[in-house]
């Protein structure tokens, strides 16, 4: 403020500086809470972990359609093949997603020195 008041030739009024200190208050904890975000979600993670669990659904739809086209007879068990196949990549997405955020908990833990049991 100190440098904008003497270029402009004036010193700020008290509403001004009042003003300023809020949209300051208010800037740094929007990027507080947004890094935070971040690093909570790590939206590069996830979208390298669901790049590869959909690249494994259209394979599925691919194997599916395929089979549709060629006039092949879908049977129960070639259907449950699929149905199985679909429900594993689902699995393993979730299952890397808690297992993240399991590893993230026990390394807060152990540099805390607080177990996960007694946290809140």
């Amino acid at each position: 403020v100190g440098v904008n008041a003497s270029i402009a030739g004036k010193v700020p009024d008290d509403s001004t500086t009042v003003a300023l200190s809020a949209a300051a208050l208010c800037t740094s904890a929007a990027v507080s809470v947004f890094a935070a975000w971040e690093a909570f979600f790590d939206h590069r993670w996830l979208w390298i972990q669901y790049t590869a669990a959909l690249g494994t659904l259209y394979s599925l739809s691919d194997e599916l359609e395929y089979h549709l086209a060629s006039g092949k007879v879908i049977d129960r068990e070639m259907l449950d093949g699929l149905f199985t196949r679909f429900q594993a990549a689902l699995q393993s997405i979730d299952g890397k997603w808690e297992n993240k955020r399991f590893e993230e908990l026990t390394a807060a833990e152990k540099q805390d020195g607080t177990p996960l049991s007694q946290s809140k």
